[in-house]
């Protein structure tokens, strides 16, 4: 039977933030918790959405997800000791594999995308879960969800382009120095900064001006280079 299209204003939405406690509680690490909270969105079992934080005025506030969607994307919440990231994100599925050199935390200054422990994630929005769906498979402990006061929404301003943070753009640029097949050299860092300023452009986001692009690109190079050098240690 065909399931019916859900509203996407209703208090049926949890966000995953709060469900991925709850599954990973039950599952006993927060790998196994992501991998399947992922799994079920993404066969069907477990409806998603997601609404946007600061969406422009030609853009829906919020969507339905495919399952479909979870083909590309997967939940991760595999934070180091101080990585500077919210501990649950959406990234792409990762196409890199992560450093041979590297088995621990995550080092101050640095990050999960960095590393390559993760693929980009998906800025400017909030996930959800369907109740009705996910209370069949981890409805055990669903009371202590459902005890939490309602977050409180933050107003947030309509059609303005977000800004991204340096040290997202630092990350950013820190994985477009790790991106480039196999024998092919190393890239230079002005290089990276026209990547950079594509990268911006194709998440429809403001773009730093040059100088600015150029610093992100100098630390990420700098961070690098650091990281790189520890492994050789």
């Amino acid at each position: 039977m065909r399931k019916r299209c859900l509203p996407l204003v209703s208090p049926n939405w949890t966000p995953l933030g709060d469900l991925h406690p709850l599954v990973r509680a039950q599952t006993g690490d927060r790998g196994f918790a992501d991998r399947h909270l992922t799994d079920a969105m993404a066969n069907g079992r477990v409806r998603s959405m997601r609404r946007r934080v600061s969406p422009r005025a030609d853009e829906p506030e919020g969507e339905l997800l495919p399952p479909s969607f979870w083909a590309d994307y997967q939940l991760n919440s595999n934070t180091g000791a101080d990585d500077g990231e919210p501990p649950l994100l959406v990234v792409e599925r990762a196409s890199c594999p992560q450093p041979s050199g590297f088995r621990g935390p995550v080092p101050p200054g640095l990050n999960r995308l960095m590393l390559g422990l993760r693929g980009k994630p998906l800025l400017g929005y909030v996930f959800y879960a369907w109740k009705p769906d996910w209370k069949k498979i981890w409805g055990a402990d669903a009371a202590s969800t459902e005890a939490r006061p309602p977050a409180q929404e933050v107003p947030v301003e309509r059609g303005r382009k977000k800004v991204y943070e340096h040290a997202a753009l630092t990350a950013i640029a820190f994985a477009l120095f790790e991106h480039r097949k196999q024998g092919e050299p190393e890239k230079n860092q002005a290089q990276v900064a026209r990547e950079l300023r594509t990268w911006c452009k194709e998440q429809k986001e403001k773009v730093p001006g040059n100088t600015t692009l150029n610093e992100i690109v100098s630390v990420a190079f700098q961070v690098r280079k650091k990281w790189k050098a520890s492994l050789k240690r």
